[in-house]
C-alpha cells in the first residue's frame, strides 16, 4: 500500500455544473453528466491520474464497465478497466482493474478480493484499490499464481511490456473545400444521407454535415434567447432513442446547456431514415438515454431558393404514448415562449446561403443552431403539458401562455 493522495491533489477534477439544485461532474471518458458523490470523486481524481500520470490513452480506458461486455457471463461492473490493444490479433481485452471506495472505507481484504474476483473473471494482468488517500497496486504473476504487490502504480507502456500495442485513433476526415462540394454531393448518401434526397440539396447538406462535425470552430458559449450555452462539447457517439421506439447510432455535435434551472446536453446529427434523410435534435439528462425532440425531415421541410435554403417546419409533432399532438396548441405555445421563429403562422427556423464553407459561428448557423435548440425545448414542454392534461391533478385552463408557466413553476 503507498498513499496517493498528494499525487491527486493537484490533478485538475473535470468541470462541475449544477442541474436542480445538484452537482454533476462533465465525465471525460464517458462524455456526460455523473451526480456527484464522495465516491465519484475520487472516480474522477483517479481518471485524472490513469490520463495524465499514467498515461492510458483515453481509447482505452472504460469507466463503470459491464464485465459482461468482455463475454463474461455477469451483471456486475467493473469501476475502471485499463484496456490494450493486441495488433498482432486485432483484439482488444482488459489489462487492468481499478476500483474505486469512497474516503471513510479502509482497504482491507474485501476490497482486495472484489478487485481480484474482476481481474480473474477477465484475464488482466494488473489490479488497484483506492479510497483516494491510498492505493494497493499488484501484478499478476503465472510463476506464483498470485499477486504481487507493486510499489506504485506502473506507467501505461510499462504495463504493456511489449505484449500489445496502442490502438491509434484515425485522424478524422478533412472537410471537402467549398469547391468540391458540388464533385462531393453524394459522398455521404446510404450513410448520412437517403439516396432519394434531392440532388439539388447534396451539396448544401454536405456542407452543413462537415460544419457540424467542424470542431475548429465552436458555439459561442453565452446566454441566448431562452437558454444558456455552457459549453459547446464538440463530438459525442451516442444511441438516442425516439417515441415509437427507433434508435439512431452515431456521431452528434453536442452541446451543454442550461435552461430554466436544469442542466442538460442536446444533440444534432442528420441520418438515412429509410425514405428521406432527417435532422435530429435530442435531449438527455443524467444518466437517461438522450430522446429526440425533433426528427426534422429535410427533404421535405426545407425550401430551396437559388443559394438560399430555408428552414420550415410543419409543427407535426409525436406525444409518445398519447399519440399524435395538435400543431396548433404547439404554435400557440411558440407564439408565448419563442414568437421569434412563428412568420405569417409558419415555423420558420433560419436560413442558410450555400455560397461558402459553413462553421459553427457562423452568423445564419449561429441562428439555426439556436432555434433548433430552442424549438425542440419547447416541444418537449408541449408534450410535458399534453401528459399533464391527462393527469387528474392538473387542470388545463385553455392558455397554453398559463400551461407553460406552470410546468415552469
Amino acid at each position: 500500500m503507498y498513499e496517493i493522495k498528494e499525487q491527486l491533489k493537484n490533478l485538475k477534477l473535470p468541470d462541475i455544473c449544477v442541474s436542480d439544485g445538484k452537482e454533476y461532474f462533465l465525465d471525460p471518458v464517458r462524455d456526460k453528466m455523473i451526480l456527484k458523490t464522495p465516491e465519484e470523486e475520487i472516480r474522477q481524481e483517479i481518471i485524472q491520474f490513469l490520463l495524465k500520470v499514467i498515461h492510458v490513452p483515453s481509447n482505452m480506458l472504460q469507466v463503470e464497465m459491464l464485465l459482461s461486455k468482455y463475454g463474461v457471463d455477469s451483471i456486475r461492473r467493473a469501476d475502471l478497466v485499463i484496456d490494450r490493444y493486441t495488433k498482432s490479433k486485432d483484439v482488444i481485452s482488459p489489462l487492468a482493474i481499478v476500483e474505486c471506495k469512497a474516503p471513510e472505507i479502509m482497504l482491507g481484504d474485501a476490497e482486495i478480493q472484489q478487485v481480484c474476483d474482476y481481474a480473474d473473471c477477465l484475464g488482466a494482468d494488473y489490479i488497484a484499490v483506492t479510497n483516494g488517500i491510498d492505493m494497493i497496486v499488484a501484478r499478476y504473476s503465472e510463476e506464483s499464481n498470485q499477486y504481487i504487490e507493486l510499489k506504485s502504480f506502473p506507467e501505461y507502456e510499462t504495463m504493456l511490456k511489449g505484449e500489445g500495442d496502442v490502438l491509434l485513433v484515425e485522424p478524422p476526415k478533412p472537410r471537402f473545400s467549398y469547391d468540391e462540394l458540388e464533385n462531393n454531393r453524394d459522398y455521404y448518401c446510404g450513410y448520412e444521407f437517403n439516396p432519394d434526397t434531392p440532388v439539388s440539396m447534396r451539396s448544401f447538406l454536405t456542407n452543413l454535415w462537415e460544419c457540424f462535425f467542424d470542431t475548429s470552430h465552436s458555439l459561442p458559449e453565452r446566454e441566448y434567447k431562452i437558454f444558456t450555452l455552457l459549453k459547446d462539447y464538440g463530438i459525442r457517439m451516442l444511441s438516442c432513442g425516439n417515441a415509437s421506439g427507433g434508435t439512431y447510432k452515431g456521431a452528434y455535435r453536442s452541446f451543454l446547456v442550461k435552461y430554466h434551472e436544469k442542466t442538460f446536453f442536446m444533440n444534432l446529427s442528420f441520418f438515412d431514415y429509410g425514405t428521406s434523410t432527417i435532422l435530429t435534435v435530442s435531449v438527455n439528462q443524467d444518466n437517461h438515454r438522450p430522446d429526440n425532440a425533433l426528427q426534422y425531415s429535410v427533404d421535405k421541410n426545407i425550401v430551396q431558393i437559388g443559394e438560399e435554403y430555408h428552414f420550415y417546419h410543419n409543427g407535426r409533432i409525436a406525444v409518445g404514448k398519447i399519440g399524435s399532438g395538435k400543431s396548433s396548441e404547439l404554435k400557440e405555445l411558440l407564439e408565448n415562449l419563442y414568437p421569434v421563429i412563428i412568420k405569417n403562422g409558419k415555423i420558420e427556423l433560419g436560413t442558410v446561403h450555400n455560397n461558402e464553407l459553413l462553421y459553427m459561428d457562423t452568423p445564419e448557423i449561429m441562428t439555426l443552431v439556436e432555434n433548433l435548440l430552442s424549438y425542440a425545448l419547447i416541444r418537449d414542454e408541449y408534450r410535458e403539458i399534453c401528459k399533464r392534461k391527462r393527469e387528474k391533478d392538473f387542470c388545463y385552463c385553455g392558455s397554453y401562455e398559463r400551461a407553460a408557466a406552470t410546468i415552469l413553476l
